[in-house]
């Protein structure tokens, strides 16, 4: 099995892009609330962790968080340039 330095960092990315692109399509609102709403999960998250005796919470995956959130926006910004969309 091939394992990497800072796989969950990763995921976080990963799940909080996916998490942005879910909370975009399923709510009408703008998109700083969106981020707010996000960046607020992320680190209720990590404070929860951090409440547990066998996690930690860790920066670093809360900055992942948010830069998965803010990439799928950036990403859905560019998309609506490109293909003319007024959505952005």
């Amino acid at each position: 099995m091939v394992r990497f330095e800072h796989a969950d960092k990763v995921a976080h990315f990963g799940v909080f892009f996916v998490l942005a692109f879910f909370s975009h399509h399923a709510f009408r609102f703008k998109i700083w609330f969106h981020l707010v709403l996000l960046t607020l999960y992320g680190a209720g998250i990590e404070w929860m962790q951090d409440s547990l005796p066998y996690r930690q919470a860790s920066w670093g995956d809360f900055i992942a968080d948010l830069a998965g959130a803010v990439s799928y926006f950036v990403a859905y910004w560019a998309y609506c340039r490109k293909t003319g969309k007024s959505d952005a």
